[in-house]
């Protein structure tokens, strides 16, 4: 298998891996869509993109997701028909010792409980463990729960970030952090919005844009202004906003956070699939 690595992706080469994971999707019976952004990568000069071709046909891909101050992530999918003959195993081995001379010796590798090849391949990697669990959650249409919601959720901004700094901080247990605000303002395929809640921001949330659906990451509330029912509202706002464009709305909530999930539900939102992270050391 002859193997590209990348740090950018030309139209057709987009194109080829769209094409390779709508044919993984429909064996597999998932609905996954790979990340090609580097907008929140910690490094724009480590090669993100993995490309395995046999006769000039894109046979198997891997991309790495870095966000600052976690473990890179590994996105990847093999056609079914070069399943079981290490197509994955040589392809992650040249990630693996290209990101080793960086100084990364760790991975988390998401895979969907749906996957029945997936979750074989997990059982015989060697070196990986459970990590957590993420429940994939759907809202196609919505109705208000809350009569009154105070909150205004506005667009971040390059020019708000000054003010924003110290509240983002104080979200900053997942990879809410102001560097991160800034490589993605100006994406084409995300966008990062601030609460409001008379005039001083409580919270932020990011939203990818996919062709069929709107992704929700990086929810979070201000530490000190959590369990006060700000979660609910800003959740049920910000879901207003985003059904403006007139597609699904997906989430992906931590099995381990009963308060989060159940915030999710009340909404409206369905449960649809899970996806496993193991940690590869």
């Amino acid at each position: 298998m002859n193997i590209a690595v990348k740090n950018n992706l030309t139209k057709s080469e987009i194109s080829e891996i769209l094409l390779l994971n709508d044919i993984c999707n429909l064996v597999d019976r998932t609905h996954s869509k790979p990340k090609l952004s580097t907008d929140l990568n910690i490094s724009k000069s480590i090669p993100t993109f993995f490309l395995g071709r046999e006769d000039d046909i894109l046979v198997a891909f891997l991309t790495v997701f870095m966000p600052e101050g976690g473990i890179p992530e590994i996105t990847a999918f093999v056609h079914p028909t070069y399943r079981r003959q290490r197509r994955f195993s040589e392809i992650f081995n040249v990630m693996k010792t290209l990101y080793k001379g960086y100084g990364f010796n760790e991975f988390i590798f998401p895979i969907n409980s749906l996957s029945i090849d997936g979750n074989k391949a997990a059982e015989k990697f060697a070196g990986l463990e459970l990590h957590h669990r993420n429940y994939i959650m759907e809202l196609d249409s919505y109705v208000s729960r809350i009569k009154e919601n105070p909150l205004e959720i506005k667009e971040v901004t390059r020019e708000l970030i000054p003010d924003l700094s110290d509240a983002i901080k104080e979200c900053s247990d997942s990879y809410l952090v102001i560097n991160s605000f800034k490589n993605g303002i100006g994406s084409l395929d995300r966008t990062s919005y601030v609460a409001y809640m008379y005039d001083k921001p409580v919270g932020f949330f990011s939203v990818y844009h996919n062709e069929e659906s709107e992704e929700f990451y990086g929810v979070s509330i201000r530490k000190p202004l959590r369990e006060k029912g700000l979660g609910k509202m800003m959740l049920s706002a910000a879901v207003k906003k985003v059904l403006e464009n007139e597609k699904a709305i997906i989430a992906h909530v931590d099995s381990e956070n009963p308060a989060a999930y159940h915030i999710y539900t009340t909404l409206g939102f369905m449960r649809t699939e899970r996806n496993d992270y193991y940690i590869y050391k």
